[in-house]
């Protein structure tokens, strides 16, 4: 007897880190396709619209298939993109180097959807031949506060910040004096003993568990314009 099975296609869609981090470099997204009853007998088409404020950041890659068409940096999509016919039975993983800007929503959902290849299910309609995945993004940039006639207290936490609830803070260096503190909850408290007089605190970020050792550090300065009351 002749084997007539067809090919089958199972997406799957992650990200490198959980969360995501506004402007860190090395962040990207994978993309597997797992390839059953192979070869494939048809070129596989991905499509992949990426979260609005994400953009790809270098050239995308794969293993175990050739990939072809695809976008450089810049690019919001991963239109053009596509896998050679003759792929084998196993994976195929495509790296999608990212930038993340600090307008990403948070969490960013991203959806990759493969057609083709000889599967007769994946057509493009979902929610077959797609893979999800739903990051949250969070936004660790310096900051400035500057009040008068001084600060005694401030919450470390702009409009403009993404941080998920659970995320816990912790100082880890400061050049205020008196020193100040900060709760894990990112309320800071600090005095300035002088005016016209600037400190800096160094800070940490954790993202909620189970992810708690994602880490990134931020710098919180503190700017007086008079002495304190």
């Amino acid at each position: 007897d002749t084997d007539t099975l067809t090919p089958k296609l199972t997406v799957t869609k992650t990200a490198s880190q959980t969360p995501l981090v506004v402007g860190k470099a090395g962040q990207f997204y994978t993309i597997t396709i797992a390839v059953a009853n192979g070869p494939t007998t048809a070129a596989i088409t991905i499509a992949d619209a990426l979260p609005a404020g994400i953009t790809t950041s270098g050239a995308i890659s794969a293993t175990g298939g050739t990939l072809s068409g695809c976008p450089a940096s810049g690019a919001t999509s991963l239109a053009g993109c596509s896998i050679a016919a003759g792929a084998v039975t196993g994976n195929i993983v495509i790296t999608v180097p990212v930038t993340v800007a600090a307008s990403t929503v948070n969490p960013s959902t991203n959806t990759a959807t493969a057609t083709g290849g000889g599967d007769p299910l994946c057509t493009g309609t979902a929610p077959a031949c797609t893979g999800t995945t739903t990051t949250p993004v969070i936004d660790a940039v310096d900051e400035s506060v500057t009040k008068q006639p001084a600060i005694t207290s401030t919450t470390d936490v702009s409009t403009n910040d993404k941080f998920p609830a659970g995320s816990t803070f912790t100082q880890t260096a400061t050049t205020c004096v008196p020193a100040g503190t900060m709760t894990s909850a990112g309320v800071a408290s600090y005095t300035t003993p002088a005016a016209n007089s600037s400190c800096t605190v160094t800070y940490q970020i954790c993202a909620p568990a189970p992810n708690a050792t994602v880490c990134d550090t931020a710098v919180l300065t503190i700017n007086t314009t008079a002495a304190p009351a």
